[in-house]
């Protein structure tokens, strides 16, 4: 996994990660849709608001791109 960004404000928070190392192609007029897909399928990002309380975070997250951290609400 490659370094990803974490941004807190008072109240917010923000998480932007790749989960994959490797080199992607580089796109061309001839980039597939399921390439393209592909390229976008590694990004892992989350955000919303957040608390903290004593040595414990708390967030609470309004919008997600992937499966695993959407939260049915």
């Amino acid at each position: 996994m490659q370094e990803g960004l974490y941004l807190f404000t008072e109240s917010h928070y923000s998480v932007q990660e790749i989960r994959d190392s490797g080199p992607r192609p580089i796109f061309t007029a001839d980039t597939t849709d399921p390439e393209r897909f592909a390229a976008f399928d590694v990004s892992h990002a989350h955000g919303g608001s957040c608390e903290i309380t004593g040595d414990r975070l708390l967030v609470q997250i309004w919008i997600a791109k992937g499966p695993n951290t959407m939260v049915a609400g």
